[in-house]
């Protein structure tokens, strides 16, 4: 059975793991010169911050123990955190 669970600041890592697998299904339709972003310790780091925060909605979806996808909403980007965005901004679904 399939649980949703909040996300803490220790799942920084687990929810890049998830944003690089959705990634990776990119290939079946990208154009072959595409790669998927690959992120750094210090992205993986801010991101982890970032799921402290009040203004990051994040939760895991899981399969007994196994986390199978994740949904993010935030208010900033990862290549520039210090800018606010609308609330109607997404960084993340992937299931």
């Amino acid at each position: 059975m399939v649980v949703m669970r909040p996300a803490k600041p220790a799942d920084g890592t687990t929810v890049a793991t998830t944003l690089s697998s959705a990634f990776e299904s990119y290939r079946a339709w990208a154009p072959r010169e595409w790669s998927p972003p690959v992120l750094s310790a210090a992205d993986i780091a801010r991101l982890s911050e970032a799921l402290a925060r009040p203004d990051v909605w994040c939760v895991l979806a899981l399969d007994a123990d196994e986390v199978i996808g994740h949904v993010a909403l935030s208010l900033f980007s990862i290549e520039d955190p210090s800018r606010r965005r609308p609330a109607r901004s997404i960084c993340g679904s992937y299931l």
